[in-house]
């Protein structure tokens, strides 16, 4: 049988410069890959709400299809609509149209206070611009998310419109929040292109 011997070397600890060293290292690998790591998370964090907005513009479709209407709220999406509920354009949605309600439209379930996708917050009710309108004329009905980032923005926007930076136009509409100690965080208005009400 073997039998491994022990060198007595009288060392129990790391010197210091051993733990400097390693402590150097450390730091070097965490400035390398630390921003990349938190590319990473921004990116993730972007990519969840364009694929929550852009499930959003086939389900209000879906749902304009069967009801004959646009809803009002996003959680009508994926909770049928009660007698005397309001539709995108104002009116009260007819009783005949919302019993032609097929959904649940989509699985996530929209609440009163806003629904959480990352750091932001998709609020529940959507907008339409302009808000009264007859039943041939174009408009936008738009999603709200607060507390968006500036760098998700650009991401929103070059995916959906192609060009980052460009606020003011197009489907995706961003803008800084105030008081400026906010940070780079604002409002983004998801626009889905909508005909009559």
């Amino acid at each position: 049988m073997l039998t491994l011997r022990r060198r007595r070397t009288g060392r129990t600890a790391f010197t210091l410069p051993e733990i400097l060293v390693t402590m150097a290292i450390i730091a070097t690998l965490s400035v390398i890959a630390l921003p990349a790591v938190m590319n990473k998370l921004t990116e993730a964090r972007a990519a969840a709400l364009a694929e929550t907005l852009d499930g959003l513009n086939e389900t209000v479709q879906n749902y304009r299809g069967n009801v004959g209407r646009y809803p009002r709220t996003l959680s009508q999406l994926s909770v049928k609509p009660t007698t005397g509920a309001l539709e995108a354009c104002q009116g009260v949605t007819p009783d005949v149209n919302i019993n032609q309600w097929r959904g649940p439209y989509t699985s996530r379930t929209f609440t009163a206070g806003g629904t959480k996708i990352g750091d932001a917050t998709v609020q529940d009710a959507l907008r339409r611009v302009p808000s009264s309108v007859s039943s041939t004329s174009y408009g936008v009905l738009y999603v709200d998310v607060v507390d968006v980032d500036s760098v998700v923005a650009s991401y929103l926007e070059t995916s959906f419109d192609g060009t980052p930076f460009n606020y003011s136009a197009g489907t995706i509409w961003w803008s800084r929040a105030s008081p400026p100690p906010a940070g780079p965080v604002g409002m983004l208005s998801f626009g889905i292109p909508v005909r009559g009400c």
